[in-house]
Protein backbone atom coordinates (compact mmCIF):
# COMPACT_ATOMS: atom_id res chain seq x y z
CA UNK A 1 0.00 0.00 0.00
CA UNK A 2 2.55 2.33 0.41
CA UNK A 3 4.35 1.80 -2.76
CA UNK A 4 1.30 2.59 -4.49
CA UNK A 5 -0.17 5.42 -1.86
CA UNK A 6 3.09 7.01 -0.63
CA UNK A 7 6.09 5.83 -2.94
CA UNK A 8 8.25 8.70 -1.01
CA UNK A 9 8.12 7.12 2.04
CA UNK A 10 10.50 4.15 2.76
CA UNK A 11 8.75 1.48 4.62
CA UNK A 12 9.97 -1.18 5.79
CA UNK A 13 8.67 -4.92 6.48
CA UNK A 14 9.80 -6.48 9.57
CA UNK A 15 9.95 -10.06 8.70
CA UNK A 16 11.75 -13.08 8.41
CA UNK A 17 13.14 -15.52 10.58
CA UNK A 18 15.28 -14.50 13.37
CA UNK A 19 18.62 -13.82 11.62
CA UNK A 20 17.05 -12.18 8.96
CA UNK A 21 15.24 -9.71 11.26
CA UNK A 22 18.35 -9.09 13.34
CA UNK A 23 20.03 -8.39 9.51
CA UNK A 24 18.00 -5.87 8.96
CA UNK A 25 17.55 -4.33 12.07
CA UNK A 26 21.73 -3.65 11.84
CA UNK A 27 21.58 -2.93 8.24
CA UNK A 28 18.43 -0.02 8.37
CA UNK A 29 16.76 0.06 11.63
CA UNK A 30 19.36 0.84 13.90
CA UNK A 31 20.63 4.30 11.99
CA UNK A 32 16.78 4.83 11.32
CA UNK A 33 17.20 4.23 7.30
CA UNK A 34 13.64 4.39 7.04
CA UNK A 35 9.90 6.38 7.61
CA UNK A 36 7.34 3.93 8.49
CA UNK A 37 8.02 -0.05 10.23
CA UNK A 38 5.38 -2.48 9.53
CA UNK A 39 5.86 -5.44 12.22
CA UNK A 40 3.11 -8.20 13.77
CA UNK A 41 2.81 -7.31 17.48
CA UNK A 42 4.18 -10.53 18.52
CA UNK A 43 7.38 -9.51 17.49
CA UNK A 44 6.93 -6.52 19.02
CA UNK A 45 5.91 -8.29 22.17
CA UNK A 46 8.96 -10.64 21.78
CA UNK A 47 12.25 -11.08 24.08
CA UNK A 48 14.78 -10.58 21.31
CA UNK A 49 13.02 -8.27 19.03
CA UNK A 50 11.42 -6.25 21.49
CA UNK A 51 14.27 -5.47 22.82
CA UNK A 52 16.02 -4.02 19.89
CA UNK A 53 12.87 -2.46 18.34
CA UNK A 54 12.55 -0.64 22.17
CA UNK A 55 15.83 1.22 21.44
CA UNK A 56 14.45 3.14 18.80
CA UNK A 57 12.99 6.73 18.97
CA UNK A 58 9.46 6.29 18.07
CA UNK A 59 7.83 9.51 16.53
CA UNK A 60 4.63 7.55 16.34
CA UNK A 61 3.50 4.04 17.24
CA UNK A 62 0.17 2.86 15.33
CA UNK A 63 -1.84 -0.45 16.03
CA UNK A 64 -4.01 -2.31 13.89
CA UNK A 65 -4.96 -4.39 16.60
CA UNK A 66 -6.51 -1.29 18.78
CA UNK A 67 -9.08 -3.02 20.50
CA UNK A 68 -6.18 -5.09 21.83
CA UNK A 69 -5.48 -1.78 24.02
CA UNK A 70 -8.89 -1.35 25.49
CA UNK A 71 -7.27 -3.80 28.47
CA UNK A 72 -5.18 -1.73 30.50
CA UNK A 73 -3.84 -5.05 32.07
CA UNK A 74 -3.42 -6.30 28.60
CA UNK A 75 0.51 -7.77 27.60
CA UNK A 76 0.65 -5.32 24.62
CA UNK A 77 -0.62 -2.44 26.52
CA UNK A 78 2.51 -3.66 29.11
CA UNK A 79 4.74 -3.81 26.32
CA UNK A 80 4.02 -0.44 24.52
CA UNK A 81 3.38 1.85 27.61
CA UNK A 82 4.54 0.02 30.61
CA UNK A 83 8.10 1.20 32.45
CA UNK A 84 10.29 -0.05 30.17
CA UNK A 85 7.99 0.37 27.30
CA UNK A 86 8.59 2.15 23.84
CA UNK A 87 9.34 5.93 23.39
CA UNK A 88 7.22 7.99 21.19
Amino acid sequence: EFERWAPSVHAIVYRGNPSERKELFTRELREGKFNVLIVQFELVMGKDDGKRLKGLDWSYIIVDEGHRLKNRESKLFTCLTGKNGYRA
